[in-house]
């Protein structure tokens, strides 16, 4: 059966959400375990049971989310195709504007400290290429961009 998970929304779905809710519950125990650790104590176990309950919860909202989504757009389609066919085009764009605000929101809020992060940096101009590039992904913007492209790269290969 060739085109089995692409016949069916449902396996795939709840194949994705148990991959990301075990991810989420094993990643940030261990993650904080090894940064944090060293500065404050760390409960790794309680931490990864209250990760484990809220991923699970926000899972099963999620799923209920898009099941209310489907239901939605299922009456959509039958109720108004006139509107459909005319709003069908334009929902990568809204899709696309939706992902960038929520994107400038969340930098929005730490404009302040990835500033003083880029003045850091910029202020040595006399280093090399490698060190300043080194300089720049120690740095607040290394986080941040270290953070983008494991979150593409894991879609990429979740996907």
């Amino acid at each position: 059966m060739p085109g089995a998970w692409s016949d069916s929304p449902f396996p795939l779905s709840i194949v994705m959400t148990v991959c990301t809710t075990l991810g989420a519950v094993a990643l940030p125990p261990l993650l904080t375990k090894i940064l944090a650790g060293t500065y404050i104590p760390v409960d790794a176990a309680k931490l990864s049971i209250s990760t484990m309950q809220l991923g699970l919860m926000v899972s099963i909202l999620s799923y209920v989310g898009r099941c209310c989504s489907n239901l939605l757009g299922s009456y959509m389609h039958s109720a108004f195709p006139a509107v459909v066919k005319i709003v069908i085009p334009f929902a990568p764009l809204f899709a696309i504007l939706a992902a960038s605000l929520l994107a400038c929101c969340v930098f929005s809020e730490n404009v302040v400290r990835l500033k003083a992060s880029m003045v850091t940096v910029t202020l040595q101009a006399d280093l090399s290429l490698m060190a300043h590039a080194q300089t720049v992904l120690s740095g607040e913007i290394g986080v941040v961009i270290l953070s983008v492209l494991l979150v593409h790269i894991a879609g990429f290969f979740a996907g």
